[in-house]
């Protein structure tokens, strides 16, 4: 097993197997990063009956599919607020993806979470962190 590997398990509320498979890895010592939980109370669902290592909210999913700016940031602090909570208590370890970053401004929003992906190619996110060319040299 290679150390830092997560085992990817879709997070699928209509097929409740997924926590099942979710949470026999994880017992078995393999981390898993349950994919495309989309609200608050599926990450907590996640952390609560599987207690997989990771679970992700895909905000910029939730923006641009929404068309609603900053539902996304909004769901994620309040996923994590939860999570820091219920990590608190013994044998909870589950921590936040923030997925799909596609807009500088939105790490600002959501700075303090576990962790962050940016889709490669992402126009409004560069290596610098901005589209804006203010900051680049």
């Amino acid at each position: 097993m290679v150390p830092s590997a997560l085992v990817k398990v879709p997070f699928a509320p209509h097929a409740p197997m997924c926590f099942l498979i979710a949470r026999d890895l994880e017992n078995e010592g393999i981390p898993v990063n349950f994919t495309s939980t989309f609200s608050t109370r599926q990450v907590i669902a996640a952390a609560l009956l599987a207690n997989v290592t990771r679970t992700n909210v895909f905000m910029g999913r939730l923006d641009q599919g929404l068309k609603a700016e900053l539902l996304g940031a909004h769901v994620v602090l309040e996923a994590q607020r939860i999570l820091i909570r219920l990590r608190q208590n013994p044998g909870v370890k589950t921590q936040l993806i923030v997925a799909s970053l596609r807009d500088w401004r939105s790490l600002l929003h959501t700075s303090g979470c576990d962790a962050y992906t940016v889709p490669q190619g992402s126009p409004r996110v560069s290596r610098t962190g901005s589209s804006d060319p203010r900051f680049h040299p």
